[in-house]
């Protein structure tokens, strides 16, 4: 492979590069929503049907889907109070949308074909104390918001 080969492949693997933070002493928090039921399909427009008309949390991973392996990637955290099927669709639209968020249309463009949209169906839990609890513990990489403690750590330094 020639050096002008290496360099083009250096630079598009960065754009692939993924900083994920493992952090068990937080997912020790989660011990009190580890029962709920997560369901998930590919993030694609034919499975709009699939998603249920309730409140919820929602997740985007990265799916390899080449081996038997099971690794997937965790990569943004959000929460609905309109509904998951509604949120769907606005993540559809906003697949397009230059003007949308850069991290999220950056996951899901540069990994298309390889997004599943992961959720709970929830209808009497505070969402948004849920959702604090989900990103401190796995502080997902397409995320900005944390709690002050876990935001304070990160930029430390």
């Amino acid at each position: 492979m020639a050096v002008n080969d290496i360099l083009t492949e250096q630079k598009e693997i960065a754009a692939f590069n993924k900083t994920f933070t493992l952090w068990p002493k937080y997912w020790e928090k989660l011990k009190d929503v580890a029962d709920f039921e997560w369901k998930s399909c590919p993030f694609d427009p034919n499975n709009v049907d699939l998603i249920p008309n309730t409140k919820g949390i929602y997740s985007f991973v990265i799916n390899p889907r080449f081996t038997n392996h099971p690794q997937r990637y965790l990569c943004y955290i959000g929460k609905t109070d309109r509904t998951l099927k509604v949120r769907y669709r606005d993540y559809l639209r906003e697949l397009n949308n230059e003007t949308g968020r850069p991290k999220l249309l950056h996951l899901l463009n540069l990994w298309k074909g390889y997004i599943e949209f992961c959720y709970i169906e929830i209808e009497n839990v505070n969402l948004l104390d849920l959702e604090k609890k989900l990103l401190d513990a796995f502080v997902p990489p397409c995320n900005d918001k944390f709690s002050a403690k876990v935001n304070r750590i990160i930029k430390a330094f």
